[in-house]
This record gives structure tokens, C-alpha cells and sequence, in this order.
């Protein structure tokens, strides 16, 4: 019986550790997508990879942010780079899909010090320190506003994306004139908040 039970116990382990480790499952997931992009990119052809490779990026940022959770409280430091390499994806996809590649003149403010902030807030979440929320909330906030004024600037008076030349321009002051009134509600709110 004692060597049934110890037979037992470590036949049984590794499928324990298996099921128990979600880093392992969540690099599993992001190989199987990489695999998928390959594969399609077989079937569609190289143009394929000219609309998608940012997303490999945004994948990058997604396993750091697995890696936080699958490792626990202490690691919640991976949420800054986890947020930086995650928010410089998605803006290299949308730059990509649209063309429009010199917004770097002023989106680089949603990486730094937005993103920044966003993982700080994140970490302070995630190992339930409240100062460090505060902090990546008062940064997310700053580079939210640095990106609203330059972007303001570049596009409303110069024009830099040329959306004035096209039907982009009502676009780009109803989405602009959103992210300010929906930043002024939110600030009276959040301002009351932390008080």
C-alpha cells in the first residue's frame, strides 16, 4: 500500500502543477494565437502580416500581464511594462490600419507618462497600496491631458494628419470634444473622490 500511495502521489503531482499554473496556460493561448497568425498568414498571403504584426506586440504586453498574475501580489512591478508594451501595440495598430503614422508627434503622451501611470495604478491595485493608485491616477490623468493638448494642437491648427482634407474633420472634433467633456465629468467626480 505504501508504495501504491507513493506511486500515487507522484503520478498525480504533475497534473496537479499542470492545472494549477495559469502562466503556463496563458503562454499556451498566446503560442496557439502566434501559431494561428502563421497559419493564416500562409493562407492570405505576406500582405497579411502588413495589417496584424502590432497585434503581436499587444500579445507581448497581455503575457506580462499574465505573468503578473500567475506569479501573484509580489510581481505586480510587470503591470508597468505590461501597460507600456500594451498601449505602444495598440497605438502601432491603429497608426498601421490607418496610415497615419506622424500622430507619433504627440501619441507617444498615451505611452509616457498615460501607460506609465496606468501601470502604476494597476500595481497599486493588485497589491492593494493605495498611494501608488493615486499616483498612477494623477499620471494617467497628466498624460491624458498633455496627449488632448497636443493632439488639439497638431490636428486642429496645423493639420498634421491632413484630416481636413478629407471627412475626417468632424470626426476628429467630436471625438476630441468627447475626451474633454468626458474628462471634466470625470475629474469634478474623481476630485470629490479623493477627498
Amino acid at each position: 500500500m505504501a508504495q501504491h500511495g507513493g506511486w500515487y502521489s507522484s503520478a498525480t503531482e504533475p497534473s496537479e502543477a499542470h492545472q494549477s499554473n495559469p502562466g503556463s496556460r496563458a503562454l499556451g493561448v498566446i503560442l496557439v494565437l502566434i501559431g494561428i497568425l502563421f497559419f493564416a498568414r500562409e493562407i492570405t498571403g505576406p500582405n497579411f502580416w502588413h495589417w496584424t504584426w502590432p497585434l503581436i506586440i499587444v500579445a507581448a504586453g497581455g503575457l506580462l500581464f499574465a505573468l503578473m498574475f500567475a506569479i501573484g501580489r509580489g510581481a505586480g512591478g510587470l503591470a508597468i511594462p505590461g501597460s507600456i508594451v500594451t498601449t505602444t501595440g495598440l497605438i502601432l495598430l491603429i497608426q498601421n490600419t490607418f496610415g497615419i503614422w506622424q500622430t507619433w508627434a504627440y501619441a507617444w503622451a498615451l505611452v509616457v507618462p498615460t501607460a506609465v501611470g496606468v501601470g502604476i495604478w494597476l500595481m497599486g491595485t493588485w497589491g492593494g497600496k493605495p498611494r501608488r493608485q493615486e499616483v498612477g491616477f494623477r499620471m494617467t490623468e497628466i498624460g491624458l491631458l498633455i496627449f488632448l493638448g497636443f493632439a488639439a494642437f497638431f490636428e486642429l491648427v496645423l493639420n498634421l494628419s491632413k484630416f481636413w482634407d478629407g471627412t475626417w474633420g468632424p470626426t476628429v472634433i467630436a471625438v476630441i470634444l468627447i475626451a474633454i467633456g468626458a474628462y471634466v465629468l470625470t475629474r469634478r467626480s474623481e476630485g470629490t473622490s479623493w477627498r
